[in-house]
C-alpha cells in the first residue's frame, strides 16, 4: 500500500477509535472569532471538538487529517442527517461573511 494510503488509512481508524471513544475530533486551520464559532457550533449540534490547525504541514499529516475528518464529517452526517456537518460549515461562513459585511459597512468613510 501507498504511503498517502497509509496515512489516510491511518487517520479513518483513529476517527474511528475516537468515535467509539466518545471522543470525536476535526481539523481545521480555523482562526480568529470563526475559529471559535466553528469551535461552538460543532461541539453543541455534535459533540466534535475542533482541533485548530497550523498551516505549516506536509503530505503524511495532511492525508491522516484527511482520512480523520472524512469520517466524521460521515459520522455525523449518519446521526444527524445528509449533509448536517456541511450545513454547520456553511452556517459558520454565513455569519463570518455577515460579521465582515457588517465590519466594512461601520468602517466606511460614509458611516
Amino acid at each position: 500500500m501507498d504511503e498517502k494510503l497509509d496515512q489516510y488509512a491511518a487517520g479513518a481508524a483513529q476517527a474511528n477509535a475516537d468515535i467509539v471513544a466518545g471522543n470525536p475530533q476535526y481539523f481545521a486551520g480555523a482562526r480568529g472569532s470563526w475559529a471559535h464559532d466553528m469551535e461552538v457550533t460543532l461541539k453543541q449540534d455534535f459533540g466534535v471538538a475542533l482541533v485548530v490547525t497550523s498551516c505549516i504541514a506536509w503530505d503524511d499529516l495532511l492525508q491522516f487529517r484527511r482520512g480523520y475528518n472524512e469520517v466524521i464529517e460521515t459520522h455525523v452526517d449518519s446521526r444527524h442527517g445528509p449533509a448536517a456537518f456541511q450545513k454547520a460549515l456553511d452556517g459558520v461562513q454565513q455569519r463570518r461573511k455577515a460579521a465582515y459585511d457588517k465590519w466594512l459597512v461601520d468602517h466606511s468613510p460614509n458611516h
